[in-house]
């Protein structure tokens, strides 16, 4: 079976979502296990299943329905087109995913549960219960803080945790904010 387009993302046809064209037993994509956190103990066995990684649009709940050339705007969004050259804040100072515990839905659905921007409304961005909160340690053989896992344009991925200046992961949401961004003294300036 495919996905329906035509239909709403949760009916009865779209839980299910099979590999298209692949001969023999179906694969069960309903549950991807890459789209889950080891470290998280919610790992959404129901189908479609969580994401633990969301794509990052900016700054402001309403960021991935902004145009590309609104202030604050990120990457992802659900009708933008852009191109590296675009990302004036440079690709390996610019965020595409970030890891969350925080309000987590099926990778199928779209909108939040996949892509959003950085909630400004005074909710601190890391630990516990925080909207880019996550379940694990630098390293397993540590009793640091807790880190979140970040994808760059540049395809790296780093971990930030507490300690980082909320400036600098908000300058990092955006691509063209103008910052330069000192990732090894986590400061930002203009």
């Amino acid at each position: 079976m495919d996905f329906d387009r035509s239909k709403p993302w949760d009916c009865q046809e779209n839980l299910n979502p099979r590999r298209h064209g692949v001969e023999g037993p179906s694969e069960d994509l309903g549950v991807i296990g890459f789209f889950l956190c080891p470290s998280n103990p919610k790992q959404g066995n129901e189908i479609p299943n969580l994401t633990h990684y969301v794509g990052i649009s900016g700054m402001g709940e309403n960021g991935a329905a902004l145009d590309k050339d609104y202030p604050g705007v990120g990457i992802l969004g659900y009708d933008r087109k852009l191109k590296v050259d675009d990302i004036t804040d440079g690709v390996s100072n610019t965020m595409v995913v970030a890891e969350t515990n925080w309000d987590n839905g099926p990778w199928t659905a779209g909108g939040f549960p996949t892509v959003r921007g950085l909630a400004i409304n005074g909710m601190p961005y890391f630990g516990k219960g925080a909207q880019f909160c996550a379940l694990h340690r630098r390293s397993v053989f540590s009793n640091g803080p807790m880190v979140t896992n970040i994808m760059f344009a540049d395809g790296s991925v780093r971990s930030f945790g507490e300690t980082i200046d909320p400036r600098v992961f908000e300058a990092m949401a955006t691509i063209a904010g103008g910052e330069s961004i000192d990732l090894t003294s986590t400061e930002v300036s203009r």
